[in-house]
């Protein structure tokens, strides 16, 4: 909650500066509440329209939890770190 404002307005930004296609790296994140999931999920529906995409990397098993517990998991592409994440992207 403490950081929800700031992470949106940087994903706002990136979106309207043109980057339609996000990776958000959530190795360090080891708690996330529900204004967290929200920023998420708005960023998601600004890529929407413009055929954009945001995946997720590395969340800590209690972010994977979470996003299990709200099926926002059926919503985003998971990967296990920012690696495979990266990997995947580029093929």
């Amino acid at each position: 909650m403490a950081n929800s404002s700031e992470v949106r307005k940087q994903l706002e930004n990136r979106i309207k500066s043109g980057a339609h296609h996000l990776i958000l790296n959530l190795e360090d994140v080891l708690f996330m509440d529900s204004s967290g999931l929200a920023v998420m999920v708005s960023a998601y529906k600004k890529t929407q329209p413009i055929s954009g995409s945001i995946v997720l990397a590395g969340p800590a098993p209690s972010v994977r939890a979470l996003l299990e517990l709200t099926r926002l998991h059926e919503m985003f592409e998971i990967y296990a770190d920012l690696d495979a994440a990266l990997r995947d992207l580029a093929a």
